[in-house]
């Protein structure tokens, strides 16, 4: 374990234990290091995978951020959920969560280390931005499983629409039949007449092979959400979205 990781595990158990002097120690000490930006930033977007995989979505997590913390947690919280998403290919990411990440305006705007650019961003000093992503880091690290709503990023894979391509479920239901009689027959001419077949109603429609993979009526199955209670008046606000639910 490098010296930085040593520093960032001392800071977490100094806000564990509440200790805000051992806390500011190393939070000093790791500002110091020139591998800071590189492990700090490391730290965290290892702590939001996992988050992924414990149920949270993008918009939970800079939710809580800011509600727990200030709102300059919850800015930093979406940028490294951008740097965390980039390990993932589009097709790959559940368009509610695409959905999210652009509606947080969730992006890696600086070039070079995180830390620096969000120090010279939002004006804070060193010290208070390693502090200020430790505080993030160690809020992060705290937070309970929750119900998941949809697939993480790496095992979602993106629903086609078909009608969203003015292709009728009868159309590609044709188009997946013609294919499956070409695999399934061992007559090598029927084979291609089937194919040649297939190929004609796809280039046609414009359909290519994610929207034959696609489910029938794909997307419109009951799913859930996640609806953010926020201040003012959150126990009154708790409690009608709780009684039009039973509704």
């Amino acid at each position: 374990m490098s010296k930085a990781n040593e520093l960032i595990g001392a800071a977490m158990e100094a806000l564990a234990r509440e200790d805000q002097a051992s806390f500011d120690s190393a939070a000093a000490f790791l500002a110091d290091r020139d591998d800071a930006d590189r492990v700090l930033v490391e730290v965290v977007t290892c702590a939001i995978s996992g988050l992924w995989r414990n149920g949270w979505q993008p918009a939970d997590v800079v939710r809580i951020a800011a509600r727990r913390l200030t709102d300059w947690h919850g800015r930093a919280a979406a940028d490294l959920i951008a740097w965390e998403m980039r390990a993932y290919a589009p097709a790959m990411v559940d368009e509610r969560w695409r959905d999210q990440l652009a509606g947080l305006q969730a992006a890696v705007w600086w070039k070079g280390g995180y830390l620096a650019a969000r120090q010279a961003r939002g004006g804070a000093g060193r010290l208070m931005t390693v502090s200020g992503v430790l505080e993030l880091l160690g809020l992060l690290t705290g937070l309970p499983r929750l119900e998941s709503l949809s697939p993480p990023p790496g095992a979602a894979r993106r629903t086609v629409q078909a009608r969203s391509h003015a292709v009728s479920e009868k159309t590609l239901a044709r188009v997946r039949a013609l294919l499956a009689k070409a695999e399934s027959t061992t007559y090598e001419a029927e084979a291609e007449t089937f194919t040649s077949a297939a190929q004609s109603l796809m280039a046609k429609y414009s359909i290519d092979a994610a929207m034959l993979d696609a489910r029938p009526g794909g997307g419109e199955a009951p799913a859930g959400i996640r609806v953010g209670i926020d201040a003012p008046y959150e126990q009154p606000k708790a409690v009608l979205l709780n009684l039009i639910a039973e509704a």
